[in-house]
């Protein structure tokens, strides 16, 4: 199995496309769009160009063009702007907004998880090193009474010095939001999630991180299911498979620690305090 989504369609950064027609974002004179880098379900990525300084970016624009939809642009802003600086989170450089398009300037970062992990050898202690750094980026946001609500591998920036970055903020809230639908990927969705849109939103991202290192280890999740549905049925039933994880080289000690996010029960599941403090990661 590979690292990639089975539903995720084929969209990786791509730097070699011809220069789009040139264009002005939001009118303001301030960035110039080159080409299109990714599509998602929150918006669209672009490789643009800082005008003046000729700095090359990354900016997300998003769609305002209704009233839900400009709100949901300022939540991501407030949000992103929030957890802004941190080492292991993806800085907010700019903001911009015009009629109908909101657009988050980011740093330019070449890869993602799902592009990165399979152009390159791995070694356990690395795949331990992204995740702990993805660990402690969930553990700013929850100290703010933020939840991400969309951890995995496509969320994941990998800088040029090796370092794991926490990106897109399009599902995140505060924890006492109210959600009116489900946000996220199925395949990263906590039983509790799968069944009802109240839920503890801090429990629900332990559980996306057990998965995030399941898949880490194991190139494979443990959501047995080929559709949405599927994996839905099997969450609200409870039924995961560990096999490839018991089958694994893994320590006792990364497993135990996979099994302390999984709980069923978001009660008796880690928190991100247990995770960080767990032993595992004394051997990093």
């Amino acid at each position: 199995l590979s690292y990639t989504n089975p539903w995720k369609k084929e969209n990786s950064f791509i730097f070699n496309m011809p220069t789009l027609e040139r264009k002005l974002l939001g009118g303001e004179d301030k960035y110039r769009i080159l080409c299109k880098l990714q599509e998602g379900a929150h918006g669209t990525v672009y490789l643009a160009e800082d005008i003046h300084s000729q700095q090359r970016v990354a900016i997300k624009q998003i769609s305002t063009s209704s009233k839900a939809s400009r709100q949901a642009f300022l939540k991501e802003v407030e949000i992103a702007t929030a957890v802004s600086p941190h080492d292991c989170i993806i800085t907010t450089m700019d903001t911009t907004c015009s009629v109908g398009i909101g657009s988050i300037v980011m740093p330019l970062i070449p890869h993602d998880l799902v592009d990165w992990l399979p152009s390159k050898r791995h070694t356990r202690r690395s795949l331990c090193k992204f995740f702990f750094q993805i660990c402690q980026a969930i553990g700013h946001l929850h100290s703010l009474r933020i939840a991400h609500l969309d951890i995995k591998l496509e969320n994941i920036l990998v800088d040029s010095l090796g370092n794991a970055l926490l990106c897109d903020f399009g599902s995140a809230h505060y924890f006492d939001d109210s959600l009116e639908h489900p946000v996220g990927t199925v395949l990263y969705w906590s039983p509790e999630k799968a069944q009802d849109t109240n839920f503890d939103k801090a429990a629900a991202d332990v559980w996306s991180l057990g998965i995030l290192f399941y898949v880490l280890l194991t190139k494979s999740y443990p959501c047995v299911g080929t559709t949405e549905d599927e994996v839905i049925n099997t969450l609200k039933n409870g039924k995961l498979s560990f096999h490839a994880l018991e089958s694994s080289k893994c320590s006792a000690a990364a497993k135990n620690l996979i099994h302390s996010m999984l709980q069923i029960q978001p009660s008796q599941r880690a928190t991100i305090a247990d995770v960080l403090r767990d032993p595992f990661f004394a051997q990093l």
